[in-house]
């Protein structure tokens, strides 16, 4: 068990599901019933709940825009952890009033923000401890990337890294725990590839296939290709604004090259080695 090996307590660690897409899905309990959320780190809330769910349990909604409400909601609990609040966000247009999925919402960054959140995606584990620091004892190839001060309780986990094709801008980055594929903004890509030409060629590459390659450096000179599908823009999902640009988002097809581990307390994302591989960032 990875979670174990890098110091989180059995009791402290959950088991859950992994989709086709690798997202991670995990059981809860919202309003008395057994439940099945998406651990969602794009999210700025705490919980939110499809309109189609909140609607097939006859629950009340007041429409606060064309996607989104609040419900009354009787308490939920997922991770080991209880949530008290009377009302939750509901997501959704009228139009998905009669869709229910397997997923019925999702859980979003102020959830978890408190504790140290690590990802397994090797057993389909998450661990949330209040106890570890793992910058006591840095596992060996493990990479500290500090995250950005605003990021804590109002926005979803953001931070900075390095582009080589950029070496002046620095890209802000979300990181994504839904995603299954990586994203960077077209504003980024027009801003980063100065000059005409190198402008001209990153513009063409991104309209023939949507996707264009960027290598980013991580802290301790690690530098790694990553694909990225090109967005117009990235904003935080839901409500609110993010209060700061953000240039993309890190999914999972970047996060799990490494077993991730957000240290909420001390503003840090580690990516802790899988193996001698991922190390060397072949993977």
């Amino acid at each position: 068990m990875l979670l174990e090996h890098f110091g989180f307590q059995a009791s402290e660690i959950h088991y859950g599901e992994m989709n086709s897409d690798g997202r991670i899905v995990v059981p809860a309990i919202v309003a008395g019933a057994a439940v099945r959320l998406l651990l969602n780190t794009h999210q700025r809330l705490d919980l939110s709940i499809d309109l189609g769910y909140a609607v097939s349990q006859s629950w009340p909604y007041e429409r606060r825009g064309d996607h989104w409400g609040t419900a009354p909601v009787a308490g939920a609990a997922a991770l080991g952890r209880s949530r008290a609040h009377d009302k939750v966000v509901v997501f959704g247009t009228e139009a998905d009033r009669d869709r229910v999925y397997s997923t019925v919402g999702s859980l979003g960054v102020l959830f978890v923000n408190q504790a140290v959140l690590g990802i397994d995606p090797v057993d389909v584990a998450v661990g949330l401890s209040d106890q570890l620091d793992l910058g006591k004892a840095p596992q060996a190839g493990a990479i500290r990337i500090a995250l950005l001060d605003t990021a804590l309780d109002r926005i979803p986990v953001t931070l900075d890294l390095a582009d080589e094709g950029a070496p002046d801008d620095r890209p802000r980055f979300i990181v994504h725990t839904a995603l299954p594929q990586s994203v960077i903004s077209r504003q980024y890509t027009e801003r980063a590839w100065r000059g005409r030409w190198a402008r001209r060629r990153a513009r063409r590459a991104a309209e023939r296939s949507r996707k264009v390659g960027v290598r980013l450096r991580l802290p301790g000179g690690l530098s790694l290709g990553q694909e990225m599908r090109v967005v117009e823009s990235v904003t935080p999902s839901y409500v609110g604004e993010l209060g700061t640009h953000v240039d993309g988002c890190l999914g999972l097809d970047f996060l799990y090259r490494w077993m991730p581990v957000i240290d909420f307390p001390r503003s840090t994302l580690w990516l802790l080695p899988l193996d001698a591989d991922v190390q060397d960032g072949n993977r």
